[in-house]
């Protein structure tokens, strides 16, 4: 959670994937990605 109570969250799969997309919608910010190809 940010300083002004933002929710965030860290992906550990898919930075361009459907759950970032809803997590978007959702009004969670993205703080860090990472993804092993």
């Amino acid at each position: 959670m940010l300083f002004n109570q933002t929710l965030t969250y860290i992906s550990l799969f898919s930075g361009a994937g459907v759950g970032c997309y809803g997590l978007l919608e959702e009004g969670f910010e993205c703080v860090a990605t990472n993804e092993i190809l």
